[in-house]
């Protein structure tokens, strides 16, 4: 009881609003554009992504709340498996708490991070052009404002 403000505070500071487009960037001459932790769960975005010219996929996740849940990261390396394979394109998420990870344009699992290590890698990530049949067909039924 009396906690209704404090609520309403966090609701707007830490709310979420529905972002009517995603914006690509290029850097380096490369088209970019990224997501952020449990959007990896969502088909049609990484496919629309790929459809619009995005050379690779970028996913920021923090793991955190989840106290590097090894289960939880096991979920979220399949999803990317099939994010990338469906999207044709290299997946990268950079993680907290879990290792982070590369995903090939095929699916495959290119690189891992060691569990509990902090700090960078460089690493060299595959680019791939054209659309999988799954891109295609999502772009054909999806929403027409996403990647304008």
């Amino acid at each position: 009881l009396g906690q209704s403000n404090w609520v309403k505070s966090f609701r707007e500071l830490r709310g979420r609003a529905k972002i009517d487009k995603e914006k690509m960037v290029t850097i380096g001459g490369f088209n970019l554009t990224a997501t952020a932790c449990s959007e990896i769960i969502l088909p049609g975005i990484y496919a629309r992504q790929a459809a619009a010219g995005s050379d690779f996929l970028i996913n920021a996740a923090s793991h955190s709340l989840f106290r590097g849940s090894r289960q939880l990261y096991g979920q979220t390396l399949r999803m990317a498996q099939v994010r990338g394979a469906e999207s044709g394109r290299a997946l990268v998420e950079a993680s907290n708490f879990v290792p982070s990870f590369l995903i090939s344009p095929r699916g495959e699992v290119l690189w891992q991070s060691p569990w509990g290590r902090e700090g960078a890698d460089l690493v060299q990530v595959p680019v791939a052009s054209g659309t999988t049949f799954y891109s295609r067909l999502v772009t054909l039924f999806s929403t027409p404002n996403v990647l304008k």
